[in-house]
């Protein structure tokens, strides 16, 4: 059964489940009492941060006090992705000097895609060919339930 919604009952839907939604987040918001949520020891961090934050992180919370070098840009780029490279090549372009920050030994970005599946002309085969390939060409960093839906 084929179902017409109006534009008009698309952004009314939308404007409800947005209301439900905020309030909702709103009662689930109560403060913990308990020592998990206590502040962070530390008083040299942001006062929102909690010691159960840095439980399994990598993250170090010391302060650096040794430096191999000193290095000076005109620009520094965070992140090699979709907008990082492009950012790092304009300005490189225009005679900037610019460091680019990568977390990652090599770029990858995976918001570069633009490919999908037409299932009615796929089969089972070519379909777990693509995933494959898709995976591969993400350096294998991606959400199998996102590309399986």
């Amino acid at each position: 059964m084929e179902t017409n919604i109006s534009r008009r009952n698309l952004i009314k839907g939308g404007a409800a489940f947005a209301a439900a939604a905020t309030l909702l987040g709103a009662s689930a918001c109560s403060p913990r009492k308990d020592a998990e949520n206590a502040p962070a020891a530390k008083s040299d961090l942001p006062a929102d941060l909690r010691a159960s934050d840095f439980k399994y992180s990598v993250v170090e919370t010391d302060p650096i006090t040794s430096f191999a070098s000193e290095e000076t840009y005109d620009i520094v780029v965070v992140g090699a992705g979709c907008a990082g490279v492009p950012a790092v090549l304009t300005a490189v372009e225009e005679g900037a000097t610019v460091a680019c920050l990568q977390k990652e030994a090599t770029v990858a970005a995976n918001g570069n895609g633009c490919s999908f599946v037409v299932k009615e002309a796929s089969n089972w085969s070519g379909i777990a060919r693509w995933r494959s390939d898709w995976a591969k060409l993400s350096d294998w960093r991606i959400n199998p339930a996102l590309v399986q839906y």
